[in-house]
């Protein structure tokens, strides 16, 4: 492979299972003049395509090279901004934490393989994917992708390609990066400093230290009270009529919520009710203070609305921060030591911490039209009348059922219900006093810790061996603070008059119905009742109540040991064939422990499980380059690339083949035919066919 073939893809072949056969041909005279000329060659090198070492070889896969100029030119905050630059690197976030994991072709993160130096990397999160944040972006030389799959090379978790992180292990002396920055909404502040430092320890061993702090201030969610961004107001709404001549969906701006509000919205006396009672408490809202004024409708549409004169900021996107803030740090030690003239060893260790800690989705509860018909009323059929009509929920994000004996219901909506003949209604509303709805999430990895060993050297002729043992930890945390605990919440909001329940006799003792009703099995003397009519009327006690933080702290644990050895066994008419062939063990676990309310799916959000398991992967895996012409008229060079790998996975805890242990096998090879045939005045690109079992 050539230097300044470094920054361009290489042609090839990409595979996702079992077997594939194709053809990669190069034709254009113009790619011919631009190769550089044969003193600018690098010897032996390996390509991440490939594991074969060969001068001038080409990696079978789709390759593509991010050198450490593009990332200077671009001056990212994170490596993958950088990497975005190529088409089918795609990055798969979430707002809610600090990592970046690559998503090639959008086949699942999992299924992307992140290695550093050609070496597996402990896992940031549980399905075994890597945060490109934990090597320093100063201490990067190139990254390679691999944009085609490479399961027979490097494993099936390499299905949709490989992203290889290349460290500077030459440099010497001191290089490093300080930026900021802020949007042009004067937020998403941000700094970053990077840092590397190479120097030589005597003849034989270079030392590379790197280290990355980041900073970002986010952004605000575009919901109340922030409106961190304009664009939040537009969105879309279904359009059911057959008879208005406006489109199935309609797209827009200033698209609203219309079957809630922020103190409670009557969402349930339909348009053909025509007794004057139920007309005015169709579409009222509760305003503090015990007030109601009616809702402001635009343009409805179902549970949405176009514009309107209420639920300003209301909008359909699921609210929260657009972007968390975040901090994330780590520190890269690379020590490389040669043993002998033909041996080096070298050790590596990595320490990173990445959370971030911002507003997530807003609680909230509400129907699917804000003319719904009249629910169906929910009745203690043991207690006197005044008290019998309860208030409840059925779901986390459902309507709420109020009943007519609601202490806290205002005078003026109870005498309406009388006059109108009903004894409960459907409320929506959303959830944004402080310290209630508006989650905060901190979440992310507070430490990863992770080492490894290994060597590389001749071992004559053409013959060369490496291998390398690695051990990693990696701790994460996913924390909600101001979660709603939902059986309290129903608790809490299902009120009573305690003398009417008691004795039939009003006292103005307003108690959670669970404390003064017959039975003592259910009772919880923490319970504090909720006035949930009106922005602001929920008190403190209430709040202390039913509000909580739910918590889930995960470890995981990864070790790998793996050698390959590879060269040039004999040679044939066109040259010497080559191979690479090796071992590797790989041990994953992991231990998750959450609190028991979301054991038991008990939060409004953020209801995660505890697990506890492991597995261990055994790996043989082979590859073959055969030349097949050699500097012939037509063919300059054409290759035949094989490759071949056998797996076995077992799974604790499933009985399959014995009692806790499940084997799985499975067996992947590609084949490709890759040439660079002479120039001429046609080209021609061959597109692969594949089968999909053996």
């Amino acid at each position: 492979m050539k230097n300044r073939d470094r920054n361009q893809a290489v042609r090839g072949h990409r595979t996702s299972v079992a077997i594939a056969v194709g053809l990669a041909l190069a034709l254009s005279q113009a790619a011919l003049a631009q190769q550089p000329p044969e003193d600018e060659l690098l010897g032996e090198v390996t390509v991440t395509g490939s594991r074969i070492e060969r001068s001038g070889f080409a990696a079978p896969t789709p390759t593509a090279v991010v050198s450490q100029q593009d990332l200077e030119r671009s001056a990212p905050i994170a490596i993958s901004e950088a990497l975005t630059q190529i088409p089918s690197f795609r990055i798969a976030s979430s707002p809610v934490t600090a990592n970046t994991f690559a998503d090639l072709r959008r086949v699942g993160a999992q299924r992307t393989l992140v290695l550093v130096d050609g070496r597996r990397h402990v896992p940031s999160q549980s399905n075994g994917t890597v945060d490109l944040n934990v090597v320093p972006a100063a201490m990067v030389e190139r990254t390679e992708l691999v944009t085609g799959g490479a399961s027979a090379s490097w494993g099936s978790d390499a299905v949709s390609g490989v992203v290889n992180i290349v460290l500077r292990k030459e440099l010497e002396g001191f290089v490093g990066n300080v930026q900021g920055g802020i949007s042009r909404y004067n937020d998403d502040e941000s700094v970053l400093g990077s840092f590397a430092f190479g120097h030589k320890l005597g003849e034989k061993t270079h030392l590379l230290i790197g280290a990355e702090y980041a900073n970002s201030e986010g952004v605000g969610s575009t919901h109340p009270p922030e409106f961190a961004r304009p664009w939040g107001a537009s969105g879309s709404v279904g359009n059911t009529s057959t008879t208005n001549g406006l489109p199935g969906t309609i797209y827009a701006h200033d698209v609203r919520r219309s079957t809630l509000s922020p103190g409670g919205l009557i969402i349930s006396i339909p348009l053909t009710a025509t007794n004057p009672n139920l007309v005015a408490l169709r579409g009222l809202q509760f305003m503090p203070n015990g007030q109601t004024a009616p809702f402001g409708f635009g343009q409805v549409f179902g549970n949405r609305m176009i514009g309107g004169t209420d639920n300003a900021g209301e909008y359909t996107n699921v609210g929260g921060a657009v972007k968390y803030p975040l901090e994330r740090y780590t520190v890269l030690t690379h020590i490389d030591h040669d043993l002998t003239d033909n041996t080096r060893l070298f050790f590596e260790g990595t320490f990173a911490h990445s959370l971030t800690d911002g507003t997530g989705n807003p609680a909230r509860n509400e129907g699917t039209t804000p003319y719904g018909a009249t629910p169906t009323c929910t009745q203690d059929t043991t207690a006197p009348a005044g008290a019998r009509y309860r208030t409840l929920s059925a779901s986390a994000l459902g309507a709420i059922t109020v009943g007519i004996d609601n202490p806290f219901l205002p005078a003026s909506v109870r005498t309406l219900m009388q006059g109108g003949g009903i004894n409960c209604f459907s409320m929506g509303r959303s959830w944004r006093e402080p310290g209630l709805g508006e989650f905060q999430a901190h979440d992310g990895v507070p430490k990863m810790l992770r080492g490894a060993v290994g060597g590389s050297g001749k071992l004559g002729g053409s013959w060369s061996w490496d291998a390398y043992f690695q051990s990693g930890r990696t701790e994460y945390n996913t924390i909600r603070r101001f979660n709603r605990n939902e059986a309290k919440f129903r608790n809490a909001m299902d009120a009573v008059d305690e003398g009417l329940l008691r004795s039939g006799v009003r006292n103005n003792t307003t108690v959670c119905r669970i404390n003064a009703d017959a039975s003592t099995a259910n009772d919880d003397l923490a319970c504090a009742p909720v006035n949930m009519f009106g922005f602001g009327s929920i008190s403190p006690a209430a709040m202390a109540y039913f509000v909580g933080t739910s918590r889930l702290e995960q470890w995981t644990w990864q070790s790998v040991g793996a050698a390959t050895v590879r060269g040039e066994p004999f040679s044939i008419w066109a040259g010497p064939v080559s191979v690479a062939t090796g071992v590797e063990y790989r041990q994953e676990r992991i231990k998750a422990v959450a609190d028991p309310i979301a054991e038991a799916n008990g939060w409004h959000t953020g209801n995660v499980k505890s697990i506890q398991g492991s597995y261990e992967a055994r790996e043989v895996f082979g590859e073959l380059v055969v030349p097949l012409l050699k500097d012939q008229p037509l063919a300059r060079e054409l290759d035949l690339s094989l490759a071949a790998r056998h797996t076995d996975y077992t799974s604790s805890g499933i009985a399959m083949d014995r009692p806790g242990v499940r084997v799985d096998r499975m067996i992947e090879a590609i084949a490709v035919l890759q040439g660079l045939f002479a120039p001429g005045p046609f080209s021609f690109s061959g597109e692969h066919f594949r089968v999909d079992e053996i």
